[in-house]
């Protein structure tokens, strides 16, 4: 065994963990995502444009057509949802 080898196989390694770390995220992001939909979807229109998108809340009234004040409402039911449905999971 080289050490080239070895730095390799390590290497492949690290990118396969990364690599299927991150298919475990998007599994339970969408899972999260069928929950909230469930309860209802502007909860999960909310939190993707706030925590992916980065829009502010008066950004994603004007898209939503709805008030600040309920998006307020829709980031903290999603925010509760999010949080119960990890303690189930896990």
């Amino acid at each position: 065994l080289s050490w080239d080898e070895l730095t390799e196989s390590g290497y492949e390694e690290a990118q396969e963990d990364a690599g299927m770390r991150l298919i475990g995220i998007r599994l339970e992001l969408e899972a999260i995502c069928r929950v909230l939909d469930e309860k209802n979807p502007k909860f999960t229109k909310a939190i993707v444009l706030k925590e992916f998108f980065g829009f502010s809340v008066p950004e994603i009234a004007k898209k939503l057509n709805d008030s600040e004040r309920n998006i307020y409402y829709y980031l903290s039911e999603a925010k509760k949802v999010g949080k119960q449905y990890r303690k189930e999971t896990t």
